[in-house]
């Protein structure tokens, strides 16, 4: 048995956070959405994300969770934002789930063959390969107005099917 193998069975959740909140996907196997939301949270925002990632966590009962690599020297996340990449790692060892990290080169370089190099191109790249977020693709952003709340969504979903890719080893920290 390859060791790439087991991933046929195991349930994969990406979180991308975001200004409200967080976005997560949940795959039972490549392409295959199991379940997906968007989670708003007022107040404390880590605190927040970190009581409705730990819900999740227990309802799903993940294998792995996939994250963004915040703390490459190219990243340009908050404080705020590190200091919750931190706190949901911890959160996902406390449940015994194991955490995969990915730098945005990573899932630049999957999505590299369909030339998707914005995030709005990633969104739709994903949506060829995932078939019920396709009626959900956020439109073009025009240049006065903000970034869809829905991008998250995607991003959180590229992040998956890195860890899907025949390339999806996490690189070592930059």
């Amino acid at each position: 048995m390859s060791g790439r193998s087991h991933r046929r069975f195991e349930l994969v959740f990406a979180i991308h956070p975001t200004s409200r909140g967080f976005c997560w996907v949940l795959f039972d196997r490549p392409g295959h959405l199991a379940s997906w939301g968007m989670v708003d949270v007022n107040g404390d925002k880590n605190a927040g994300c970190l009581l409705r990632m730990e819900v999740l966590l227990r309802r799903h009962s993940p294998a792995v969770l996939v994250l963004e690599d915040v703390h490459c020297g190219r990243s340009r996340r908050s404080e705020r934002v590190r200091i919750l990449y931190r706190s949901m790692i911890r959160v996902a060892e406390e449940h015994e789930v194991a955490v995969r990290i990915y730098p945005r080169s990573a899932v630049g370089a999957c999505f590299g063959p369909a030339r998707a190099r914005t995030r709005q191109e990633v969104a739709e790249a994903v949506a060829l390969q995932v078939a019920p977020l396709r009626h959900i693709v956020p439109p073009r952003r025009k240049l006065w107005s903000s970034e869809h709340r829905r991008l998250g969504l995607f991003q959180a979903a590229a992040l998956a099917l890195t860890y899907f890719s025949p390339d999806g080893d996490p690189q070592p920290p930059c």
